[in-house]
């Protein structure tokens, strides 16, 4: 079981610095990652979204992703892999907001907030 995100403009993906700060959000084009299927299974499956270091001067930017949730059995031919959930979107941005500078991803329908240092 694991996760394949696919991010725009070929490997690896690197947003604008500023206000990514490089190289903490360099992306691997597309990342998979495969994750330990009896932790999933007892609901310890990891799906990450810690924001990383930012630079200055800070201006407004946005990128976004596109995941999918797969898996694989022991009987299936290697390299492939049946989808469980598809077309997730991930957009990270940076922009103004009552003036503070905020991080802000969302998926699925949520959103999670950051304010960036002075």
């Amino acid at each position: 079981m694991g996760e394949y995100v696919a991010y725009p403009n070929g490997n690896p993906f690197d947003p604008d610095d500023p206000p990514f700060k490089k190289p903490d959000w360099n992306f691997i084009n597309p990342t998979i990652t495969t994750w330990d299927t009896n932790k999933v299974i007892s609901g310890q499956g990891i799906d990450r979204h810690s924001p990383k270091a930012f630079s200055k001067p800070y201006k407004q930017c946005m990128f976004g992703a596109s995941q999918k949730y797969r898996y694989r059995t022991p009987s299936m031919p290697p390299g492939e892999y049946k989808t469980l959930m598809d077309g997730i979107n991930i957009v990270r941005s940076v922009g103004q907001k009552d003036g503070k500078w905020i991080y802000t991803i969302e998926k699925s329908g949520r959103s999670s907030t950051l304010e960036l240092p002075p």
